[in-house]
This record gives C-alpha cells, structure tokens and sequence, in this order.
C-alpha cells in the first residue's frame, strides 16, 4: 500500500476517535468537484479528491484546510483564491500562478499556504504544498505532500484537544488500556500476542529478530540487561511497527538514539528517570513506553506511560503494567479491533 494512503488512514482515525477536536463538512459530490477544478483551471491530485469527497474542508481550534464550502466562503477554496489574487493585483504584486490554488491562510500578510498542482508526489497521486509569494530563490515547499500537512494538521489539533482533556497532561492511559490493570497475567501472553501478529501479516512490519550478540552489543552501550518477555521480543521480532505502533529497533541503534535524547533533552528541562528505557511511542497521543528496570517482578520489568519534559514525581507510580508481554498483547489485540 502506498505510504501517503497509509497515512491518510491514519488521519481517518484520528478524526473518528477525537471527532470533537475537528469540524468538516458533509463531503463534496463529483460534480462539485468537477466544477471547481474547472473553475480554478487545475486537476486535484487523488489524495486532495479524497479529502473533499469524505470532508469537504475541515477546521480544528488552531487551523483550517479550505475545500468546497460555497455557503461559507472563509474555507472553499475558489472564494478565497480568487479574493486574494484580487488583493495581490490591488498591490499591484503578480498574481498566482495558474498552477497554484490557496488551501490555508498564510503566516504573513499578503501570504497563503497553496497546493502545486505541477509539483507532483507519489506518481502523481498528490502534489507538495507551498507558500506565495515565493521566495527569491524559488517556491518554499512547506511540506512533501498535501497528506503530510493533513496529517501535521489532525495531529496538531488531536494533541491541543488531548491536552484541554487531561488535568495532570499526562497520556490517557484508559484510553490504551481495555480493563483496570490486573495483577496476574495469563503466562502465554506473548505467545497469544507472536500468534496474533503471524495471522495478520497485513498489519506488521516488525523485523525478524537480532543474534544473541547484537542485543548484547546494545545493551552494554545502554548499561542494562534486557530481561524477560522484552529479551524475547529482540531476538524474534527486534522491532518496527504494528499496524500504527512503533516499537523501537536495534537497526541503526534507534533504540540507543531515542533513549539517549530521552534521558538528556536538550530542548526541555526534564529527562527520561535513568531507571527507564522507551521501547515505544505512541505518536497519535505523543508518549513513550518504557520499561522500568526498578519495578520487576519474575524477572519481568514493568511498563509505564511517560511524556517528554514531565518530573517523574508528576507520576502515579501505582499506574502501570505488569510486563512487557501484558502491554504488548493489548497492543497487539487493540491495534487489530481498530482495524477490523
């Protein structure tokens, strides 16, 4: 599948699950959309087609994404292209190119964020997004694709919405977790979660697992020994992604990167607590999993949420899995009911 679909998807959820954080219109027809790129003298790409056929345009608390909105001219896009070319000449500035068309107000005055219809991504099936009037060198591409500024939107508004939410800006655990954590676990759950994962192929890109040597090589520059259920998970999967999730892999010491950043940030005041190590991240609600080496039991560590920049003293300590295993087979059933 192609990866701006993919992501698309993702979008689609997003808005599904947080449908409070965003308004959209009731979906363009064909027609509409006919006569609008006929309007403009241009032609969508598929993904920008998709958009208005599901949404028509869409509008979060901080930003908005113009589309087909004739009874409200503030989000379609032919009115607002053609008042601003008529301020551009009215400033006597050229006027857009016939091969852009604005999709989002601009950071400036006299600015708009545009689609480039002659900047096509993907084979074809989308176009990069620009900003107009362009700079002196050349057309400044905001981002490789209309999904990714759709995407960069909804994620943006889910985590403002999130964050209005919590009292304590810390991750909805409920949300991750089915049932109140449990202080037994079934002993197969990370067979029931390697079973699962092997009867849908469609939604793994996990890898195949490291040697005995490579793990060890990883842990001596992290100074831990990985123990358990997450030992296992090295050496048979080593990590990728699962459907959504992102489970952190050995291949170019992502692991060690991402945990070395952690634990000594320089853009915020608070680090990772040093008994920690992040084997996740959830980017739709922005935290990590991590296990702690402090808290084991049968030689398993526990798993808890973190945010970035947050004391660890914020935390409930009481608030946690009891293995790795445990969080992976919820991980492993959630992301399946999602996609079913």
């Amino acid at each position: 599948m192609s990866k701006l679909i993919s992501k698309f998807e993702r979008v689609e959820k997003m808005i599904q699950k947080y449908p409070n954080a965003f308004t959209v219109g009731p979906g363009a027809s064909e027609t509409d959309i006919d006569e609008v790129e006929k309007s403009l003298g241009v032609t969508f790409p598929a993904m920008y087609r998709k958009f208005l056929l599901q949404y028509s345009y869409l509008i979060t608390e901080d930003e908005s994404i113009w589309g087909i909105s004739p009874e409200e001219n503030t989000y379609d896009i032919v009115s607002q292209t053609k008042e601003f070319n008529k301020e551009l000449m009215r400033r006597f500035v050229p006027t857009l190119p016939s091969s852009l068309f604005g999709i989002q107000e601009g950071e400036f005055d006299l600015s708009m964020i545009c689609m480039d219809t002659s900047a096509r991504v993907e084979n074809g099936i989308d176009r990069k997004i620009s900003v107009y009037p362009p700079e002196p060198i050349g057309p400044e591409y905001l981002e490789d694709s209309f999904t990714e500024m759709f995407y960069e939107v909804c994620r943006s508004a889910v985590s403002t919405y999130s964050s209005k939410m919590s009292t304590t800006e810390r991750p909805d655990v409920d949300a991750r977790l089915s049932k109140p954590l449990s202080h037994s676990i079934p002993q197969d759950s990370y067979q029931q979660a390697k079973q699962l994962i092997l009867e849908h192929p469609e939604l793994s890109e996990l890898g195949s697992g490291y040697t005995n040597q490579q793990v060890i090589a990883i842990e001596n520059k992290l100074g831990v020994t990985f123990k358990g259920s997450y030992a296992t998970f090295l050496k048979e999967f080593g990590g990728g992604l699962f459907g959504e999730n992102i489970f952190f892999s050995l291949e170019d010491e992502e692991l060690i990167e991402i945990n070395r950043q952690l634990h000594h940030p320089t853009d915020y005041e608070y680090g990772l607590a040093e008994n920690l190590i992040a084997v996740y991240y959830d980017d739709l609600e922005d935290f990590y999993a991590c296990l702690d080496l402090d808290n084991e039991v049968n030689g398993e560590p526990s798993v808890v949420y973190r945010n970035t920049n947050v004391p660890e003293e914020d935390y409930d300590h009481d608030e946690r899995l009891l293995s790795f295993e445990e969080f992976f087979l919820h991980i492993i059933k959630d992301t399946i009911a999602i996609n079913e």
